[in-house]
């Protein structure tokens, strides 16, 4: 008989969960990776405050930015911010978690 084992939650995707230590970064992070993967295109961080318009500040836009970029979830060329293979990889684990579920 074939059964799966389930892999703890703590173990998949911890560097986004680092990203998302916050309420407020969870929001803003949600933006960034949505924006993303959306279109594969690099996002500014003017486009992401004008998601989060009114509900968390430009500095912390700025500052999530800038942890993605410490984490190895994104790299920063001029005033764009990319996704790194580490964040497609831990989104597609986390999306596989939950189909698995």
């Amino acid at each position: 008989m074939l059964t799966m084992n389930r892999t703890p939650k703590h173990n998949i995707a911890p560097t986004l969960r680092e990203w998302r230590r916050s309420s407020t970064f969870t929001l803003i992070s949600r933006h960034i990776v949505a924006s993303i993967c959306s279109d594969l295109t690099p996002v500014t961080p003017a486009e992401i405050n004008f998601l989060v318009e009114g509900q968390t500040s430009p500095s912390m836009v700025t500052k999530c930015l800038r942890l993605g970029v410490e984490l190895g979830l994104l790299y920063k060329r001029d005033n764009e911010y990319q996704a790194t293979p580490l964040l497609y990889d831990e989104c597609l684990d986390l999306v596989t978690a939950k189909i698995m579920a």
